[in-house]
């Protein structure tokens, strides 16, 4: 049976959207309190996520704008792909920005209600199977990627997709980067936000 449980992963200067996004979602909060990074802090939250007792966890990053009714809609996301990694956010500019405009494009065409990576492209708002989490912390402890790149290579290695909800049940608030060494040079949207009209429609995938 699906169950589900949340955290909002947080830089401190963004705190008190953090706090007001943790509060909307009934999510635990991870603040990057002693400066650990962008990865350690979420290994944080995917840890405590491990040893929960529920089948799903959410991560969810604290410039995260969910539309209303995020979670439930979440969650009937889940039940159509409950063995894969889930993204909430598909987002206009990189990675993949020419692949993922044509798959939004064809996606209209033909109702989609998800589109599909071999990998993480975006780790805005990300639903796991928890009992993926043991298995995907051990093999992270070893790479120097980036989060949702780290993540989405433990996925890419096992032949596992990444699933995306069409359109997005979560925006991106446009604001400056917290990381010192990777600059904003281009807004950070997403490519449409919108309640989904059922679950019942096509998958495209989005090319490499």
């Amino acid at each position: 049976m699906l169950s589900l449980t949340t955290a909002v992963v947080a830089h401190p200067d963004r705190l008190d959207a953090a706090k007001r996004l943790a509060d909307d979602l009934d999510a635990e909060l991870f603040v990057d309190e002693w400066g650990l990074g962008p990865w350690l802090n979420h290994e944080r939250a995917l840890m405590w996520a491990a040893e929960q007792p529920a089948s799903h966890v959410l991560i969810v990053q604290d410039d995260a704008v969910p539309v209303p009714g995020f979670l439930r809609y979440a969650a009937e996301a889940i039940e159509v792909y409950p063995g894969c990694p889930i993204g909430f956010y598909v987002g206009r500019t990189r990675p993949r920005q020419a692949q993922v405009q044509q798959a939004v494009r064809v996606a209209d065409k033909l109702d989609a209600s998800f589109l599909e990576a071999d990998t993480l492209l975006w780790g805005v708002a990300t639903a796991f199977p928890t009992y993926d989490l043991p298995m995907l912390l051990e093999w992270a402890a070893g790479s120097d990627l980036p989060y949702d790149q780290r993540v989405g290579e433990w996925y890419r290695q096992h032949g596992i997709p990444v699933f995306y909800t069409w359109p997005s049940l979560v925006d991106h608030a446009d604001w400056p980067s917290v990381i010192p060494d990777r600059p904003r040079t281009v807004p950070r949207r997403a490519w449409r936000t919108g309640q989904p009209a059922d679950w019942a429609g096509p998958t495209v995938f989005i090319e490499p």
